[in-house]
């Protein structure tokens, strides 16, 4: 293989890692709460994502004394994005609402199911002309966890941020392509 193939091979330069938009779906609670539309500012707010991984398990079997593996169940890794905050908290706001509709922290329950807090988002990778090249719906999408916001003194030239780790039960691929 020479130079000129593999430039040949890499398809529109190569997949960039910063050309990405995330969308997603806010429960009616968490829109109130922040005083903004949360799915509007996301696009922009979301300053890293990933396209999360998915792994088939074993399952090991023996015949006679050797091992035969199987393939097994698949998981899914929780999907992780950062979130620039602004002065006003809407995106921090809007997913507290909706960890607190999900387990409120004053009493601690819960009547809701998971068809009445999950929502759909997705991740779509962008080409260097903005097309949309390859989407992720993730299904049953919701927030387990929120990270902190560090302050520090010492800190300049710099926004906020936290991450947002979100559980899903499976995503699909493109044009609804199911893995």
């Amino acid at each position: 293989m020479n130079i000129q193939e593999f430039k040949n091979k890499l398809t529109g330069g190569g997949a960039r890692a910063n050309l990405y938009r995330v969308n997603g779906t806010f429960p009616a609670v968490s829109v109130a709460i922040s005083g903004t539309n949360p799915a509007n500012d996301i696009q922009f707010l979301c300053s890293a994502a990933s396209i999360p991984a998915v792994t088939v398990g074993t399952v090991t079997t023996f015949f006679q004394g050797r091992p035969l593996i199987l393939a097994g169940d698949r998981s899914f890794a929780a999907w992780t994005i950062t979130v620039l905050n602004d002065t006003g908290y809407p995106l921090r706001k809007a997913f507290e609402a909706w960890s607190n509709r999900i387990n409120s922290v004053e009493t601690n329950v819960s009547r809701l199911g998971l068809s009445e807090y999950a929502q759909q988002w997705q991740v779509t990778q962008l080409d260097r002309q903005g097309r949309d090249v390859q989407t992720y719906q993730f299904v049953d999408c919701w927030p387990s966890n929120i990270s902190d916001i560090a302050l520090d003194y010492g800190a300049k030239d710099a926004i906020e941020t936290f991450t947002v780790e979100l559980q899903y039960q499976y995503y699909q691929i493109g044009g609804g392509v199911s893995t």
